[in-house]
Parts: C-alpha cells; sequence; structure tokens
C-alpha cells in the first residue's frame, strides 16, 4: 500500500505492524511540526496560523485513517470508530489538563479571570492580555503536556486498536493486507 493510500484514504484493510509504523510516523511528523510552531518564531502571524491550521487537518485525517484501517481488518466499522475517536479526545483532555492543573496554575487563574470579565460584560481585554502573557511564559509546559498527551493517547488507544484480531480472509472491507502481515498479537 503506498503513503497516499495509507494515510489519505479508508478504504482497505492493515495489520497491526502497519498501522503501528504509521503510528511512529506520524507521531514523529507531529512532534517535530509541533516544535517548530511553539519554540520558534515562525508561529507568529495569520500565515503561520492557516498553515497550522493545515496541517492539524492534514494530520488528524491521517490518524483517522490508519485508525479507521486497522479497524476495518478486523471487520469493525463507525461505531468503533467513534469510540476510538472519543476515547482518544478524552483521554488527551485529561492529560493536558491535569498538567496545566498541576504545573501552571497562574495560568487557570488567568483564563477564569477572564471568563470573570467577559461574564460581567466587560471588555476584558486587560484579562486577555494577562492570560497571553502567562501562555508565553508557559509555552514549554503547553508544548510538553501536547506531546505527553500525543504519546499516552496514542499508546493506550493504539495498544487497544492493535490488539483486535484480524479476520483471516475477506471481510466486508476487503481482502487482508497484501504481503500477509501476520496478526502478532493472536
Amino acid at each position: 500500500m503506498s503513503p497516499t493510500q495509507l494515510y489519505f484514504s479508508a478504504n482497505g484493510r492493515i495489520g497491526p505492524r502497519t498501522f503501528w509504523r504509521a503510528i511512529i510516523i506520524l507521531v514523529a511528523i507531529q512532534v517535530v511540526v509541533q516544535l517548530v510552531f511553539s519554540l520558534l518564531p515562525v508561529s507568529d502571524g495569520p500565515a503561520a496560523s492557516i498553515i497550522s491550521w493545515v496541517y492539524q487537518l492534514l494530520l488528524l485525517i491521517s490518524y483517522l485513517n490508519v485508525y479507521a484501517k486497522r479497524l476495518h481488518d478486523g471487520g469493525r466499522g463507525a461505531i468503533w470508530f467513534v469510540l476510538c475517536f472519543l476515547g482518544f479526545l478524552v483521554l488527551s483532555t485529561i492529560v493536558v489538563f491535569g498538567a496545566v492543573l498541576t504545573f501552571a496554575p497562574d495560568l487557570v487563574s488567568a483564563f477564569e479571570d477572564l471568563l470573570e470579565a467577559i461574564g460581567a460584560g466587560a471588555s476584558g481585554q486587560v484579562e486577555a492580555n494577562i492570560l497571553n502573557a502567562r501562555l508565553l511564559e508557559n509555552t514549554f509546559l503547553l508544548f510538553a503536556a501536547n506531546i505527553a498527551a500525543l504519546f499516552i493517547t496514542n499508546f493506550v488507544i493504539g495498544w487497544l486498536v492493535a490488539r483486535l484480531p484480524s479476520d483471516p480472509g475477506v471481510n466486508r472491507f476487503g481482502p487482508p493486507e497484501q504481503g500477509g502481515d501476520p496478526d502478532v498479537f493472536n
């Protein structure tokens, strides 16, 4: 299967080995790009914001396609996919918020002040400036929290998906992966 088919098409099936190889490549790409956008000054301005959104969208599409193909390998459809995606979102949210609450409580209080100002009908500009300053002070923490969430969620959810047994023959999603990638977990 070509890289384009692997990352940008939901059709087909992949075994556990191909799944892990694809996930490792996606994680590596995401770490490098997040490092660039978090720590280098290229992350300022509207062009960088557009580039960041495009890269996030391409990575999301790639992750979704890889997970979908692995689920297809075991004959599992949309509901399993939704459960994996929700698990990924919940777990990454818990990791990021846990890190922020633990290591940067001043960031949380700045955000609460902004919400209170907006709720009271004020413009919240002063509070927004304070929050932006706190975000800049905690850039490395936010980067580390996002990377931790990325690794933890991909390990937990990926491990569960990779452990699903493969259908040995043709199922409703097509034939098994060419090359006979053996099911290494069963």
